[in-house]
């Protein structure tokens, strides 16, 4: 059965709500959780829609880029800001404080990313 990145956002969304001493880590892996779900789907749904994408180091710009030229250039710049602004920053920027609100934007973003290809379902 194939795996459905959708999985990572309900994931992200479990996360933020877990009672655990280690609670920036588990922000900063929803953040990381809810990128990849909308990376993942938007390569998926870009690869469905015939455009030809990179599994390499590449990968994250090209899916960027070409989100803004076949679907819409407001849902490529919203991902774009997703993995500068959240993403890389939960993953890099270890002096930066994660809180609960971080981790729920992100969540938010992603769910709008991925509803406007009508692939998630909550």
């Amino acid at each position: 059965m194939r795996f459905n990145p959708s999985d990572f956002l309900r994931i992200a969304k479990w996360l933020i709500d877990a009672d655990v001493e280690e609670r920036e880590a588990i922000l900063r892996t929803s953040i990381g959780r809810a990128y990849y779900a909308t990376h993942l789907d938007s390569r998926e749904w870009l690869i469905m829609h015939g455009c030809q994408i990179p599994k390499d180091i590449d990968a994250h710009k090209s899916v960027i880029t070409e989100l803004r030229r076949w679907h819409s250039r407001g849902v490529g710049d919203m991902l774009d800001y997703l993995r500068k602004n959240y993403r890389n920053r939960a993953d890099y920027d270890l002096d930066k404080t994660i809180k609960r609100s971080d981790a729920q934007r992100a969540i938010e973003i992603s769910e709008a990313i991925i509803g406007s290809f009508g692939l998630y379902k909550g």
